[in-house]
């Protein structure tokens, strides 16, 4: 099965909301209520959106989410990794204490 790029795939759905509508970028953008340009960054794939983002964007064109295809649940998992990633990388670094069972090995390990 092919994977599908998840920048690809936002952009997609959004334009197709968009067009399915006929509505120009600027008018999705001003019934978003943001500028135009974010919109075309968004569509163009020059910015990924979040999932909640995307969520707002696609009611804004009347789609309902609960209708998902495969390609939002897979933005959606996209997004739920890179947002634990991003957690993981702001705790503070902490080493981990010796584990007992660990004591024999300790000295191979330093040779």
């Amino acid at each position: 099965m092919a994977r599908t790029d998840p920048e690809s795939s936002a952009a997609r759905l959004l334009r197709q909301a968009r067009r399915r509508r006929e509505w120009s970028q600027a008018e999705f953008a001003r019934r978003a209520g943001m500028p135009a340009s974010q919109l075309c960054a968004y569509e163009t794939s020059a910015k990924q959106p979040s999932a909640a983002m995307l969520a707002r964007l696609l009611a804004v064109a009347g789609l309902d989410l609960l209708a998902a295809t495969p390609e939002l649940d897979r933005l959606r998992q996209g997004q739920e990794l890179a947002d634990v990633l991003g957690l993981v990388d702001a705790m503070p670094a902490v080493e981990a204490a010796p584990s007992p069972a660990f004591g024999p090995f300790k000295a191979m390990i330093r040779r």
